[in-house]
Parts: structure tokens; C-alpha cells; sequence
């Protein structure tokens, strides 16, 4: 992923700068230039055959997986009579621009945090992002600490989340050139 962040990746784009045979098209929707942002986050097919969707919920599975665990054996103890709560995952974002998809998960959340605390639930709106490239932003480290994640636990969920998002965008990168998409449902 290194070559990724670095754009040292071999892209159409790139390509097309030495060899006269390569037009610097993407080769799934041969219309924008091939470069690792359009091929990670901005392709017009990747997206309609779900692959950015694929990534989001792997991802998020990663992190639901690690706050049930770290829920259910710190905070939730049989017998306390809390009420367990299945949570609703968060729905698409713009890729890589963390700071706005940030502001717009906070915004489009809000009337259901309004909703649920008018009938008398403690909730908290905490919205978190992992870009495409493995980065993580500080919204993921905060909403663990508020739930209460510290030292190990805490770096591996950053660590565990970073490694998700980057092993799902190599296999984008690298299923870039192939028109046929099988989507696979996350857990299945």
C-alpha cells in the first residue's frame, strides 16, 4: 500500500507516460484517466459493481467485530440489566476526504440521535473514518476511547482497521483491469 500513498503504483495512467500503446484510460469505465485515486475511490463501474461497497463493509465488520467483543466482555456483564443495542452501520461516503465525511456522517445522523434520546436513551453521535489507502482517521481512536478502548486493544483496532481497508483496495487495484465483478455479501 506504500506504493499506493507514494503513487509509485503501476496505473493506465503511468502507463501511458512511456508507452505509446497505452491511452491512460481506465479499463473499467475507459472514460477518466486511469490514476490510483480513479481506481481506489472514483470509478464510476467499480462503483455500481460494488466493489468501494465491499471495502466500506469490510471495514466496518472489522471494527463491529472488536467493539462486541471489547462491549461484551467489559462493559456489557451478564446480569447488569442493560439492554443490548444492534448497531446500524453507517452508509456510503465520499472516498478519502475524511474531514468531510466526517461533517456529513455527524450531519445525517443527528435526527436519529435526537430521536433516540428524546425516548430517554444515553447516545452518542461518533462517526469514524478509514480512508481507502489504510489511513485512519483520529475520529476511529476517539469513538474507541469514548467506549472505553485503551492500550492493546485500542492499536489493534486502529491496526486491524488500517490492514482491512488496505488489503481490500490491493484486490481493487489488482482486479482493475477485469470488467466482471462477482460481489460477495461481507461474512458469507
Amino acid at each position: 500500500m506504500l506504493s499506493a500513498v507514494y503513487g509509485t503504483l503501476l496505473t493506465p495512467s503511468m502507463v501511458s507516460k512511456w508507452s505509446e500503446d497505452e491511452d491512460g484510460k481506465c479499463k473499467l469505465c475507459e472514460e477518466r484517466m486511469g490514476n490510483i485515486q480513479h481506481i481506489l475511490a472514483g470509478c464510476k463501474v467499480a462503483l455500481s459493481q460494488g466493489m468501494y461497497r465491499w471495502r466500506h463493509d469490510k471495514v466496518l465488520k472489522q471494527i463491529s467485530e472488536q467493539v462486541v467483543f471489547h462491549c461484551d466482555r467489559r462493559v456489557n456483564k451478564a446480569g447488569d440489566g442493560r439492554q443490548f443495542i444492534d448497531f446500524v452501520p453507517a452508509g456510503r461516503r465520499k472516498a478519502e476526504r475524511i474531514a468531510e465525511s466526517h461533517e456529513y456522517k455527524l450531519y445525517r445522523y443527528s435526527g436519529l440521535q435526537a430521536e433516540i434520546q428524546a425516548k430517554g436513551w444515553c447516545c452518542y453521535n461518533a462517526a469514524v473514518e478509514v480512508g481507502a489507502r489504510g489511513v485512519v482517521a483520529q475520529s476511529l481512536e476517539r469513538a474507541a476511547r469514548r467506549i472505553g478502548f485503551r492500550g492493546r486493544e485500542l492499536k489493534k483496532l486502529v491496526r486491524d482497521s488500517r490492514k482491512e481497508a488496505a488489503h481490500c483496495s490491493r484486490w481493487i487495484y489488482l482486479l482493475s483491469g477485469r470488467k466482471e465483478w462477482e460481489f460477495r455479501k461481507v461474512g458469507a
